[in-house]
């Protein structure tokens, strides 16, 4: 009677104990997603559904690292709620995956939450982060030129720019900060710019604290950073305090 290799045996359970706990999901059909607000609420749920954006959703979800089993500490709300339609047979109802994204500006990456166990807590490298980011602010974004951000009736804060803004050169942007100084003071403030067709992102302000006043005003009055923007278009410009979005505006740039 032959002997039995135990260890051929073991490697044998292992592999099909891995094929049952793993899922391979359907086909992508369509993306229901809200954004995160400055003021701290969400947004009314945008559906996607067009085959170019599914497509770049559903690239960015396939390359995340995930960690079943993984309870992460999360020191904000997520950023984005996404929920997820995969079609598994034609004959089915739709199975809904859903996800909790936080985006981290500074270094272009993401961390994601899924209701799955298979899933859990995943990692998006900067690329993908990027990409899954701009697809889905490009269609929760009501991209019409507007150089004021506005909460409720208050304003929060306003941007000069350049007349003659144009693609490839470096201008001065001057943002006149409206809120109290001690709102500022002490804290972080960063800019990235995002670009509508592209997706393309710029830093236009790496994080810096806020330590004085504009010269001579009670606040952030006269606050200038000087950045280019490589294409014509409309660009997003995303303010933050602290890693939280502070708020936006859009500014339409000649090529």
């Amino acid at each position: 009677m032959k002997k039995v290799n135990m260890g051929i045996i073991s490697l044998i359970l292992v592999a099909l104990l891995f094929g049952c706990t793993k899922e391979e999901k359907g086909q992508l059909t369509r993306v229901d997603a809200q954004k995160m607000n400055p003021d701290g609420r969400y947004s009314d749920s945008v559906m996607i559904t067009d085959t170019e954006s599914v497509a770049l959703l559903r690239t960015a979800f396939d390359n995340v690292k995930w960690s079943p089993g993984t309870v992460p500490n999360m020191a904000r709300k997520a950023d984005v709620k996404a929920t997820l339609f995969f079609q598994f047979d034609q004959n089915m109802p739709e199975r809904l995956y859903h996800y909790e994204i936080w985006f981290n500006e500074n270094a272009g990456t993401a961390n994601i939450i899924s209701d799955h166990e298979n899933e859990g807590y995943g990692e998006l490298g900067k690329e993908h982060a990027i990409a899954l980011k701009s697809t889905l602010m490009n269609k929760l974004t009501d991209w019409e030129v507007r150089h004021e951000y506005i909460e409720g009736d208050q304003l929060i804060f306003r941007l000069s720019p350049d007349p003659e803004l144009s693609a490839g050169k470096p201008y001065g942007y001057l943002f006149n900060f409206r809120e109290p100084f001690y709102v500022y003071q002490g804290k972080k403030l960063a800019m990235y710019a995002y670009h509508q067709d592209t997706g393309q992102r710029v830093t236009a302000l790496s994080p810096q604290v806020i330590n004085e006043p504009t010269p001579g005003y009670p606040t952030l009055s006269r606050f200038v950073t000087e950045f280019e923007l490589p294409v014509g278009g409309l660009w997003r410009i995303e303010v933050f305090l602290d890693g939280r979005l502070y708020g936006d505006v859009i500014v339409n740039v000649k090529a």
